[in-house]
């Protein structure tokens, strides 16, 4: 049931595991097309990464996708629930001190530009048909209000389908910056369900300070309070 810690089943009437799947093949052309990585990524380090993409089972209905939410608690997270993120994907091009490691060998502006690059290759990746789960804020402000994440100008487009073809079934949030509320989902797309997020947590404002702990997760906390040890 949704709007409880229900994980979706991946399919209805079918007995079978879902098998781990990756974009057919006329997606890979697609994915190989110049004008396709050009803007943030070489050709030969989107063919670094997607190396490193299919050396890894992209199972369907595990990929988490995140927006303005600490890195370290999306992938604690992740990890706990046996999801997929990019990192996860990305594997040693994403740790700084492995010999194969892209950022090494980045500004901090280049690197930004080729997060984008390798997010819009998993985006691809991502099995279709099925749902994804993304991560952030709580409303009334989950996303950029101007679109300028790179989840929703990035990633966004090609999981609705706008972008390298078929669409995935559904895409879910969770909030897990409020505190008791990392196992509650809801779906966002095709159907808007956010009335079930804010009848049972209500509206959380935008604040400016996290209190930032990869071990767990708690409320966003304004740094006043921090001090005196609220």
């Amino acid at each position: 049931m949704e709007g409880t810690i229900e994980q979706a089943p991946p399919g209805e009437g079918v007995d079978e595991e879902p098998q781990a799947v990756g974009p057919s093949w006329g997606l890979l052309e697609a994915i190989h097309a110049p004008a396709n990585y050009d803007e943030y990524l070489s050709s030969g380090e989107a063919a670094q990464i997607q190396e490193q993409f299919r050396a890894n089972s992209f199972e369907p209905g595990r990929q988490v996708m995140w927006s303005d939410v600490p890195r370290e608690w999306v992938q604690t997270w992740a990890d706990e629930n046996h999801l997929q993120t990019l990192s996860t994907a990305m594997g040693p091009l994403m740790l700084k001190y492995h010999g194969r490691c892209l950022k090494s060998k980045k500004s901090k502006e280049q690197w930004t530009q080729c997060i984008k690059g390798a997010s819009r290759i998993f985006a691809l990746y991502v099995p279709k048909g099925h749902e994804v789960t993304v991560l952030t804020r709580p409303p009334p402000n989950k996303f950029h209000p101007m679109g300028l994440s790179t989840y929703q100008s990035v990633e966004e487009p090609i999981l609705k389908g706008m972008e390298g073809g078929e669409p995935v079934s559904r895409i879910d949030l969770v909030h897990l910056t409020v505190a008791n509320a990392s196992d509650f989902r809801y779906q966002i797309w095709p159907e808007d369900r956010t009335h079930l997020w804010i009848d049972r947590y209500k509206l959380h404002e935008l604040r400016k300070h996290y209190r930032r702990t990869a071990k767990r997760y708690v409320d966003i906390v304004p740094m006043r309070c921090r001090r005196r040890g609220i």
